[in-house]
């Protein structure tokens, strides 16, 4: 085999694997890592913006980071933690930060379910509705009152929110933005 032939093959082994890694997560966590769209992004951060500056921001599910790089740059004093299960995402956030390097910001290989998120002034998510009904127990449970819970896409079961926003791109995406008022 020449060197072009079994680099091929290595590259076309990755390409393979990794699809087959983010087939087996999104079927297990019943959800892909779907990046938000800049809209859905700038809308996020900027509702973020209007609280005051928070000291542990979490995005839940981070997938390709796009929101968790936008809220590091926002936000430079705040630390903000990046959690994603899924390897191939998690690589690549963690390749991207090797790349652009974000002090404060933390990326955890992680299931957001199984940790302690007491610590969260601001809480940012792009899930799905099952996972929304999920999280709504362990937000209410494991959140101070302070803290502000901001979704993409997906209203928190049960809550009301302070704010929502239709967004006018393609898909009319909501934002949904929950301070102490709209917990049940």
């Amino acid at each position: 085999m020449t060197a072009e032939t079994i680099a091929a093959v290595v590259v076309l082994s990755l390409t393979v694997l990794s699809v087959l890694l983010i087939a087996v997560y999104t079927i297990r966590y019943g959800i892909g890592p779907m990046p938000s769209s800049g809209a859905a992004r700038e809308a996020l951060v900027r509702l973020a913006g209007s609280h005051p500056t928070p000291d542990v921001i979490c995005e839940l599910g981070a997938g390709w980071g796009g929101i968790a790089f936008a809220l590091a740059r926002r936000f430079p004093s705040s630390r903000v933690i990046a959690y994603e299960v899924s390897p191939i995402p998690y690589l690549f956030l963690r390749l991207r930060k090797m790349v652009f390097p974000a002090r404060q910001l933390e990326i955890r290989r992680a299931d957001f379910f199984l940790q302690d998120l007491s610590d969260a002034d601001l809480v940012v998510c792009y899930l799905y509705s099952g996972a929304m009904e999920r999280l709504k127990p362990k937000l209410e449970t494991e959140l101070s009152r302070r803290a502000v819970v901001i979704s993409n896409s997906f209203a928190v079961p049960g809550w009301k929110p302070a704010r929502m926003e239709e967004l006018s791109d393609l898909y009319r995406t909501r934002i949904y933005e929950y301070v102490e008022s709209s917990w049940s």
